[in-house]
């Protein structure tokens, strides 16, 4: 649930914005100027839908007072919603704008809106009744969830884009976080079981770990897990190792060499287990000497849970881990091309919904993204995807 504040409408004709301590901003619109006692016959209200395209319920709170029956017709890019006549008031409003008078109406109980479409707030006064608007607010129905979020090292801007395939369907800010925080974007995936991808997030200086709960484009709320004090255990990656439905995190220690998952439900920590190899249960070191850099989780061999993807930095061979829960079972060489020059793995994902999770990759000195497909032979096809220029932006799968 998204909702927008009349008064950041940033184009307003005749509306103005009033201060009213009942509205949810302490502020509405209103045809009537207070400072100049100046009131207007009809005004209008715009700005652009900057939520993902789908289907969404809409709603609208205003007051409704007994001192006239004014009305408002809205329009969301082409659609244009049944006039709302103002005249059915609450029990025990009455002339003023206060929260006895309050309304919150739907209008429309699903409508199609993509993302730039106009939406239109059109208003009529009648008698003393200014149109008082406080804000729209509109529901998910069926918004798609992001697939890539981006973060700006040097901005603090951060983005989201949709996928149809391997193509970039919609691209749009996010909520950003200031360039200097010391929190970091770590990863992705869907930690609260709505089908909607969440960003994971690492404090550099207290060890925490944070989830921004999203929908589609929208920050839904935060949630917080548990610390993790030793700054030497990094988040490498983000899938379901135990084949529960819960996302999982994969963390490295960039000082012992061993590995671990945390064993998740929902935000929360269930287990935090270390990586053995299923032939003896002995815990899996891989020193960190510089030679193979762990790359991130996904399922690549279509078996149900996360395997682990390494790159090997002098040969620029990449392997993964064939995964069994959190046991290692084999390495398997993924036969392609070595990664060369500025080109860098940022995660997997299944953009093609064969069930094998693809690679994603990014060169950041020139903006080329490309995505590996994977299939039960190993890479299948490697192909282009939409740019993005400056090597600032990372992305995250």
């Amino acid at each position: 649930m998204v909702k927008i504040q009349a008064e950041s409408f940033p184009n307003l004709t005749n509306f103005v914005i009033a201060n009213n301590s009942d509205a949810e901003g302490n502020s509405v619109i209103s045809l009537f100027d207070a400072g100049s006692d100046t009131s207007f016959p009809s005004g209008t209200a715009t700005r652009t839908f900057d939520l993902a395209t789908g289907n969404y319920e809409v709603r609208l709170g205003y007051f409704d007072e007994t001192d006239g029956d004014s009305t408002i017709d809205i329009t969301i890019g082409d659609t244009e919603l049944p006039t709302l006549t103002l005249n059915d008031p609450p029990d025990g409003a009455g002339i003023a704008a206060n929260a006895a008078a309050f309304v919150n109406q739907q209008i429309s109980n699903s409508i199609f809106i993509e993302n730039g479409d106009l939406i239109t707030i059109n208003g009529t006064s009648d008698g003393d009744e200014f149109t008082r608007i406080d804000f729209i607010e509109f529901n998910a129905l069926n918004v798609p969830s992001a697939d890539i979020f981006w973060r700006n090292s040097e901005t603090g801007d951060n983005r989201a884009w949709i996928m149809d395939g391997t193509n970039l369907d919609q691209s749009n800010p996010i909520q950003s976080e200031p360039a200097d925080s010391p929190w970091e974007m770590r990863g992705a995936g869907d930690f609260d079981g709505d089908e909607q991808k969440d960003i994971i997030w690492r404090n550099t200086d207290t060890g925490d770990v944070g989830f921004w709960l999203m929908e589609g484009f929208e920050f839904k709320s935060g949630a917080s897990s548990t610390q993790v004090s030793d700054l030497n255990w990094e988040i490498r990656g983000t899938g379901d190792f135990d084949s529960d439905g819960e996302e999982d995190i994969l963390w490295r220690n960039t000082n012992t060499g061993e590995n671990a998952v945390w064993l998740m439900n929902g935000t929360e920590l269930d287990q935090g287990v270390l990586i053995t190899r299923q032939s003896n249960g002995e815990n899996l070191l891989l020193p960190e000497d510089g030679l193979w850099e762990m790359q991130g989780a996904g399922d690549l061999d279509n078996d149900g849970d996360a395997d682990i993807l390494w790159r090997n930095t002098q040969n620029q061979e990449i392997y993964y881990w064939r995964m069994d829960g959190t046991e290692y079972v084999e390495s398997v060489f993924i036969d392609s091309a070595p990664i060369s020059g500025d080109w860098e793995i940022r995660g997997t994902m299944d953009f093609d919904d064969n069930g094998f999770d693809d690679i994603l990759l990014r060169n950041g000195s020139d903006g080329q993204n490309g995505i590996w497909l994977m299939n039960e032979t190993g890479l299948q096809q490697a192909v282009a995807t939409e740019s993005l220029t400056g090597d600032e932006w990372q992305s995250y799968v």
